[in-house]
């Protein structure tokens, strides 16, 4: 006890110091919450470090901070601080008793053979640099805030028009609105700000006029032709087949028309991406040798009869090839958006999978459903049907021998890769031929502590209240926390054996989800051997690097991370 005791001491100093009833309460609860937590420790070294970091990160800001003059931004920035010690307080007990037997209950836990850490030429820049991107996300936050509450659109648009102009003059008063606005955020804030990018005009014109040119763009529509992901599907195995006359009818659907019921992917490429002609008695061969392995799926009714509706290729579309080009396109990156479930698309994150579009590629970007209008496991359904469709019939539709299929995901599209991997291997399909993730989300059980999962209290891109918004709309209450499909770092041996050897993961050092993807390493590490580290961690930088290398507020490190990330995927390339 009587190691704690300075770190109570300065709790107690700062109740002193700080003239707000509701702060001092916040304090009381973390500060017995603290001692009864270490009168009986289990987990010495995770609860030494947590306390540190919070009396470096919270205690010692809010003694700062009352000692300075008073002020609006003052008073707001107390309770910004003051208000993560609730998070903290539920927190404690989870970290006391996280396993000893957890790679992150080590000392140095960082200082491995499966850990490859990069250092950035310039730590001081990286950090201006990222002061400023910030500055315009607490800008995003005050923007999309200001006019909420004014029923007349034509008086919304003039209060955020005028208000953009006043926070663009004023740094202080941006700062003070975004520390409101995250004290207690809501999920409609949330959601626009982050698909503004998609759903903003004048955003999504500024974002597309920066991104590379790319030869060929396209967009295509996908049927569902396989065994549907539901909740009760993801416990059996048992699939059901469609009617012959319904299922060629479907696999021939046109797949550059829109419909509902489709999945949308969107495909860069250097090459030309459709094929002149398409041979129809391929594509019956494929649907013979699906409906003989069981792979197939009946649809609901209604989906049924509005697909038949769609224009099916005319008969000289689906006649003999005769195209005069043998060039195929060997190597196929699958990626699967970020966004937390919720937000982002292909679109948002075409600064990055547009560099992936090379000479010897094609890059197929899947846009899911996002949650809370769509929940789990919706969106693994819709990345499942489109893996599947590319592995079995884009050599029939598209300039593709898909020979070497290299699957990519960042943040919540890496938990979506590793879901439709542990599915191929279930129902043992074809798995990809490597796999590249992206500071990903490996566990949604929140209660199981990581020492990086701290920095969600301080961290701006992703603050802890938005990873809890994430997990409570993504997430129907009730379901395991600790299913594989929601949370794959508990996947069991008999999986985890059969994921590819080429596999490599990248976050920053000061991502809230690094931990996880240190975990999970560190169970494939005893499973396999390999060559060289799995898991690369570059310094200085947060979570969703890779979004952070377009103009005006491109970060010079995250430009190194993506070269980083891309000279991986070249490497996987054939």
């Amino acid at each position: 006890m009587n190691q704690f005791q300075t770190y109570i001491d300065q709790i107690e100093k700062t109740q002193q110091q700080i003239n707000n009833i509701q702060v001092s309460n916040w304090l009381e609860k973390y500060k017995q919450q603290l001692i009864k937590t270490t009168q009986n420790i289990n987990n010495k070294i995770l609860i030494v470090k947590s306390i540190e970091f919070i009396d470096k990160n919270l205690i010692l800001q809010l003694n700062t901070l009352s000692q300075q003059p008073n002020t609006k931004l003052k008073d707001i920035s107390i309770l910004f601080y003051a208000s993560k010690l609730q998070i903290i307080t539920q927190m404690l007990p989870h970290i006391n008793n996280k396993s000893l037997d957890s790679i992150i209950s080590q000392e140095d836990y960082l200082k491995n053979d499966n850990i490859h850490i990069i250092q950035v030429e310039n730590p001081i820049k990286t950090q201006e640099q990222l002061a400023k991107f910030y500055q315009r996300l607490n800008l995003g936050h005050a923007y999309v805030n200001a006019g909420r509450n004014t029923e007349s659109e034509f008086a919304k648009f003039f209060v955020k028009n005028y208000k953009a102009i006043f926070y663009l003059v004023s740094k202080e008063e941006t700062q003070i609105e975004a520390m409101k606005v995250l004290i207690n955020p809501d999920i409609m804030h949330v959601l626009t700000l982050w698909r503004i990018i998609d759903e903003s005009k004048i955003v999504k014109l500024s974002y597309s006029q920066q991104l590379d040119k790319v030869k060929h763009k396209k967009i295509i529509h996908i049927p569902r032709l396989f065994g549907s992901i539901t909740l009760d599907s993801l416990e059996t195995n048992q699939l059901i087949s469609l009617p012959s006359n319904l299922l060629f009818s479907m696999a021939f659907t046109d797949i550059r028309v829109k419909h509902q019921s489709k999945v949308r992917v969107r495909i860069l490429s250097q090459q030309q991406v459709f094929k002149n002609n398409v041979d129809a008695n391929s594509i019956r061969r494929v649907i013979n040798n699906l409906k003989q392995s069981q792979q197939l799926t009946q649809p609901i009714q209604s989906q049924i009869v509005q697909v038949q509706d769609n224009a099916f290729f005319s008969m000289s579309c689906c006649g003999p090839r005769q195209s005069s080009k043998n060039f195929k396109i060997k190597n196929v990156i699958i990626h699967i958006h970020g966004g937390g479930f919720i937000s982002m698309s292909s679109f948002s994150h075409q600064a990055y999978t547009r560099k992936w579009a090379l000479s010897e590629t094609i890059v197929f970007s899947i846009d899911y459903r996002l949650a809370p209008e769509h929940q789990f496991p919706s969106q693994l359904e819709d990345c499942w049907q489109a893996y599947m469709w590319i592995v079995h019939f884009a050599r029939e539709f598209l300039n593709t021998d898909c020979e070497n299929i290299i699957l990519i995901g960042d943040s919540a599209g890496g938990n979506l890769c590793m879901g439709v991997l542990y599915r191929a291997i279930q129902l043992e399909q074809r798995l990809p031929d490597a796999i590249i993730l992206a500071y990903p989300a490996l566990n949604m059980n929140i209660q199981d502590f990581t020492l990086s999962s701290l920095r969600s209290l301080i961290d701006q891109m992703v603050p802890h209240s938005f990873l809890l918004m994430c997990q409570k709309y993504y997430v129907r209450e009730g379901i395991d926390l600790k299913n594989i499909y929601l949370s794959p770092i508990y996947a069991d041996i008999k999986i985890l054996e059969k994921i590819p050897k080429k596999i490599s993961i990248f976050c920053g050092i000061d991502d809230v989800l690094r931990d996880q993807s240190v975990e999970f390493v560190e169970k494939l590490a005893k499973i396999h051997q390999y060559e060289k580290p799995i898991l690369t961690i570059i310094e200085d930088l947060p979570h969703g690097f890779l979004n952070m290398v377009a103009r005006p507020d491109v970060i010079d490190a995250a430009v190194k991370g993506l070269q980083i990330v891309t000279d991986q995927l070249k490497a996987y390339l054939i």
